[in-house]
């Protein structure tokens, strides 16, 4: 027993840091950014903080995959500590659209350092995503009781568990999307590796060409992007590296995740709280965020635009739908949308409404939000 027992300590003492005697401890814990990345020209400005215990007042934060670090003098040696760093873009090693940073004390190699995985793939592509977390859960998809006059193909409502993901907290605007296009040189038509992703001819459509670069027209840059088919919708996915939400990833989000509250549209029972419809919208799109948000802040989920999931569509398939994380039918001629738009009837708005498309068609009616992986 007594050599079992000296063989454990010899094991915890191999891990702990060595350190005098007397010497407390020191640990930086808790590293967790305090906002998104900000990106400008060259430069990608971090807000972070951290806790200290028994630190030397001299800190540095460092990027392990291209090696930049900055230092950062702070004469709080215990409790929070708030930092904001630069770093230069083009001297980051950026291949994966993370940088992993580590906190530690400059002056005590002893002291216990801290790090964190952070994502910047939208700030380094010139995005503005904000992106709203939907925790893994079990909901009822479909048409569940308080669903009012539902359709066929909204039949039976099912059971369905969902693996957590991060949901785009606003459609894809015109600017982010003309972005995308000027990073990828579609030509002047919208037409990208021969096949056309935008209907730039549309008078609907709000982004131009002008002067060799794609431009969105004023005080529209943050309406969301119309006029784009379901190739267009992927082709922006696969640049920014984010996808296109299943069709039950989309309703489930829409009707509030993990927080439901069983409301007829996202967010609410009065379409007119969270919807733009026939009822209210003047006949035209609107600015996204101008309603109220669902019950995790997500906006504009019921109306405004429908949205493009990637489900293929079959107006029998919740008769088979599978348990956990459904994909949609292998087979179909037409692609999800949901959400009801600008000229729907409420009842198109509803959380729980299908409708499809065609895949090669483009509507001032239609656009798409963006789903990512959980990763943290």
């Amino acid at each position: 027993m007594i050599v079992r027992i000296l063989s454990i300590l010899a094991i915890v003492i191999f891990l702990v840091p060595a350190c005098g005697d007397d010497d407390p401890i020191c640990e930086l814990y808790n590293f967790q950014p305090n906002a998104l990345p900000a990106c400008n020209d060259n430069v990608i400005s971090l807000e972070f903080y951290f806790s200290v215990m028994n630190g030397s007042g001299s800190y540095r934060i460092t990027d392990q995959i291209s090696g930049q670090s900055q230092l950062i003098e702070n004469e709080n040696k215990n409790g929070l500590i708030n930092i904001s760093v630069d770093f230069i873009i083009s001297e980051l090693f950026i291949t994966s659209e993370f940088m992993d940073l580590v906190i530690s004390d400059e002056l005590n190699d002893n002291c216990y350092s801290s790090t964190y995985l952070l994502d910047v793939r939208e700030c380094i592509l010139g995005l503005e995503f904000e992106f709203i977390e939907v925790l893994a859960s079990t909901f009822n998809m479909g048409c569940t009781t308080e669903q009012l006059n539902c359709y066929d193909d909204e039949y039976p409502a099912h059971e369905v568990y969902l693996y957590s993901f991060q949901m785009s907290k606003y459609e894809v605007s015109n600017k982010d999307y003309c972005t995308f296009m000027n990073a990828n040189e579609l030509s002047e038509d919208g037409i990208f590796n021969d096949t056309i992703l935008i209907d730039l001819a549309s008078d609907d459509c709000k982004i131009f060409f002008e002067n060799d670069t794609f431009k969105v027209r004023s005080s529209y840059e943050n309406y969301p992007v119309s006029n784009v088919n379901f190739a267009g919708a992927q082709a922006f996915c696969n640049w920014a590296q984010v996808k296109l939400p299943t069709e039950a990833q989309w309703e489930f989000a829409a009707k509030g995740g993990d927080k439901l509250n069983n409301y007829i549209y996202s967010g609410s029972d009065n379409p007119d709280e969270v919807a733009w419809t026939s009822a209210t919208s003047n006949n035209q799109i609107h600015e996204s965020g101008q309603l109220e948000p669902n019950e995790i802040g997500l906006y504009d989920m019921s109306g405004n635009v429908s949205e493009w999931c990637t489900d293929l569509y079959n107006p029998d398939y919740y008769e088979d739908s599978p348990l956990n994380n459904p994909l949609g039918p292998i087979v179909g001629n037409n692609k999800i949308i949901r959400g009801g738009n600008w000229s729907s009837d409420p009842r198109e708005a509803r959380v729980s409404n299908r409708d499809n498309n065609w895949i090669g068609n483009s509507s001032n009616k239609i656009g798409f939000r963006v789903v990512r992986d959980f990763y943290y």
